[in-house]
């Protein structure tokens, strides 16, 4: 048990970006705003509190935190979690119908990128499977190993389009800014 809550604390600790200098002359309102507009928990607070020396002012930081939901509880912020594979975890304390489309459609992205990343690593597998000299029966093995490559390329090419679809979904919502 006692092994199991250091491993824990460890891993509590080693999540806070703040060094151990950082500290003394931290704005935790700052902080905590920064923390909120990039979603993180209020337990986010325990991480850095575990890196300073002095005892950190919890209610500077959860009005700052407070802040920076306002930015990261909005239809980009949320999208931008989805997109990035992140998951969301109530940070908001309302979640619209609004911003639960825009996290799912980001969400829906980033599953579509996951999959071509699946699909490439296959083929990488199938096409060292032909590097080898094959024996004259084993032809048709070799046939079914292309066509298996042809289809995951298909594959790949159908979730490309519908990346391109939700990309131009989210651009009408207003969830990105056009890239250049």
């Amino acid at each position: 048990m006692k092994k199991s809550l250091f491993i824990v604390g460890l891993l509590v600790v080693s999540c806070s970006t703040l060094k151990k200098r950082d500290c003394s002359s931290l704005d935790w309102f700052e902080q905590g705003r920064i923390d909120g507009s990039q979603g993180h928990r209020k337990s986010f607070f325990m991480q850095h509190a575990a890196k300073c020396h002095k005892k950190p002012d919890r209610t500077k930081y959860l009005a700052g935190r407070e802040q920076g939901l306002k930015q990261f509880c909005t239809e980009t912020g949320l999208y931008h979690r989805g997109y990035e594979g992140g998951l969301y975890l109530g940070e908001c304390a309302k979640l619209s119908t609004s911003l639960r489309a825009a996290y799912e459609l980001g969400r829906d992205t980033y599953r579509e990128s996951e999959e071509i990343k699946e699909f490439q690593n296959k083929i990488v597998e199938l096409e060292d499977k032909l590097k080898f000299e094959l024996e004259p029966d084993e032809i048709d093995e070799r046939k079914v190993v292309q066509d298996d490559i042809k289809l995951l390329q298909y594959r790949i090419k159908e979730n490309f389009e519908r990346i391109k679809a939700l990309r131009i979904k989210a651009y009408q919502r207003n969830y990105i800014v056009k890239e250049n």
